[in-house]
């Protein structure tokens, strides 16, 4: 059987239902109806009951408190309920029904989602902003309201910790590059320097020779014992195995390595400090 039959159905048994309470008496029609009131409300009452009961101990089995505190949720509960309801019969009477009701309040909702992200950028805390936004939209309960500003504010926190972690996975990408690359390519720009000046003092050293001491046989070998070097990334100073670069002096690759470590590690300390300003509420 269709969907559509089995609609068909249930309206044609419904029509049947809606005939036979017609052709009753007046005194019959109202005992149905006062007995229906009566099993909706006894029928609403166990499942108030049961959503009491069931809230009770999804509180204490999630957030583990005393039974104070479960009170003071019911409470709490109690109340965002009959306001929630009070604004919806409210709702009901002013747009002509609840379907109505409901497309006005989805339409305010959307306007409350854009003033709740323009108080977070001025720096509201969750408080303030729902009793700024329950005087600003009068026809929405403080249930929505708040329901709205917390989405609100873990959208834009789940946000940040995406932007985080990309920062993150960047920096990781950053150490690698620099663990791999850059001390080597000071080492290779150190020895292309070095290198340079070796054959510019060989160079010099040869042709000065030449012309003072063409009967000499033998050159004596000059040691550099310090050489100045301008790379790409900056200046150094090369005494040994000590470089010098800046205001830094490293006396050994692995000294330079541990430095570059410590500088991420740093770096990453400050990115995480920054994420957690982020959350503060």
């Amino acid at each position: 059987m269709t969907k559509k039959s089995k609609k068909k159905i249930k309206e044609t048994e419904l029509q049947k239902a809606f005939n036979w309470i017609n052709s009753l008496s007046g005194e019959r029609v109202n005992f149905i109806r006062e007995y229906s009131a009566w099993q909706s409300k006894k029928d609403l009452k166990n499942a108030v009951d049961s959503f009491d009961r069931a809230l009770s101990a999804s509180v204490i089995s999630v957030l583990d408190v005393e039974w104070e505190i479960v009170e003071m949720i019911q409470e709490e509960l109690i109340k965002f309920v009959d306001d929630d309801i009070k604004k919806m019969n409210e709702n009901k009477s002013l747009y002509g029904g609840l379907e109505m009701a409901i497309k006005k309040i989805n339409e305010t909702e959307k306007e409350l989602v854009v003033n709740i992200n323009g108080l977070i950028d001025k720096g509201f805390k969750q408080k303030e902003m729902i009793e700024k936004l329950v005087m600003d939209f009068p026809m929405l309960s403080k249930a929505m309201i708040t329901n709205a500003v917390k989405k609100v504010r873990a959208e834009r926190v789940k946000n940040t910790e995406d932007a985080a972690t990309y920062i993150l996975q960047d920096n990781k990408n950053i150490k690698k590059a620099i663990e791999k690359e850059d001390a080597k390519k000071i080492a290779q720009e150190v020895a292309r320097q070095i290198e340079k000046e070796l054959e510019k003092e060989h160079i010099a050293e040869y042709g000065q020779m030449a012309e003072e001491n063409k009967e000499e046989k033998a050159i004596s070998k000059l040691k550099i014992k310090k050489v100045e070097l301008e790379g790409e990334f900056g200046s150094y100073i090369r005494e040994g195995n000590k470089v010098i670069a800046g205001e830094i002096t490293f006396n050994s690759l692995e000294e330079l390595e541990e430095y570059q470590r410590k500088e991420i590690e740093l770096f990453n300390k400050r990115m995480e400090e920054i994420r957690e300003v982020y959350k503060i509420g």
